[in-house]
């Protein structure tokens, strides 16, 4: 269903951002992510899915996009890592739809990617062009079991991994998977060179504490302008870089051995029925 014809004014969550060219800038509610979240904790090791609902409008940069509410594909088909909408999912989809939210639109899907990193499957294409092809519609991906996400749009004739999202009001950084550095090296690599390898639940620790250092880099860029964000932003790596070496020189120690100390930074229509 197209928003096109009706784009409400509304100012932007994230403030007066300007977008960058091509960009959507998309907001979505706290209570719609946590929805998402929920659903994929339920089933964490397979690929669930459901449609996104909201709203296109507008302010003085141009349109944006408001993600309000979640419906769950409930009666999707799940085969192995692939999920895709059934007539059983759909009929339910368009019952909540008209009950719940009639004033608002599908403006996009959900579906995680269990294990697999973020990115769209061949069929996961097909399912966006056939569905969700207006340019406003999105495609969120999750992995529950890295914590990894990110919003997909269609621009021209592909289909994009975005930059940046807003979740209830602050700015979130996208990061790409090929853009990464794995947290820690193999236990094969460990080996051949003498050092120890690292226990999963370190490795797991320190790809977090990664994670919240490239976020709290990109917010704090994002609210502070001038030197006093700098200082603030430098100060709070420096206290992040000593408790880092404080956890690897006290896990090294319960090793016998110091573990070499490595920071990454990894961040963080209607339907037919």
């Amino acid at each position: 269903m197209s928003q096109e014809s009706e784009v409400p004014r509304e100012n932007f969550p994230g403030g007066d951002v300007v977008p960058g060219e091509e960009e959507l800038r998309v907001s979505i509610d706290k209570r719609a992510y946590a929805e998402i979240l929920s659903h994929a904790k339920e089933e964490a090791d397979v690929e669930i899915c459901g449609v996104l609902i909201g709203k296109l409008k507008e302010d003085k940069h141009g349109r944006w996009l408001h993600l309000q509410h979640t419906i769950r594909g409930e009666g999707a088909k799940q085969q192995g890592a692939q999920v895709t909408f059934t007539h059983e999912a759909w009929n339910h989809i368009n019952k909540v739809w008209d009950r719940e939210f009639p004033q608002l639109g599908i403006v996009g899907w959900y579906h995680t990617h269990p294990g697999f990193d973020i990115f769209l499957s061949d069929m996961d294409k097909f399912i966006h062009k056939s569905y969700f092809d207006n340019p406003h519609q999105v495609a969120y991906v999750y992995d529950p079991h890295q914590g990894t996400e990110g919003f997909f749009r269609r621009v021209k004739d592909d289909i994009v991994l975005m930059d940046r999202f807003w979740h209830g009001g602050k700015p979130r950084r996208i990061v790409a998977p090929e853009n990464r550095i794995k947290p820690a090296a193999s236990a094969g690599a460990a080996g051949s060179t003498g050092a120890p390898p690292a226990s999963g639940d370190i490795a797991s620790s320190l790809a977090a504490l990664s994670n919240a250092v490239k976020q709290l880099e990109y917010e704090t860029r994002e609210r502070h302008a001038g030197n006093m964000g700098n200082m603030i932003f430098y100060a709070v790596i420096g206290l992040l870089f000593f408790a880092f070496l404080g956890f690897q020189m006290y896990f090294g120690r319960s090793r016998g051995q110091l573990v070499p100390f490595m920071i990454d930074p990894i961040p963080c229509s209607r339907i037919p029925k």
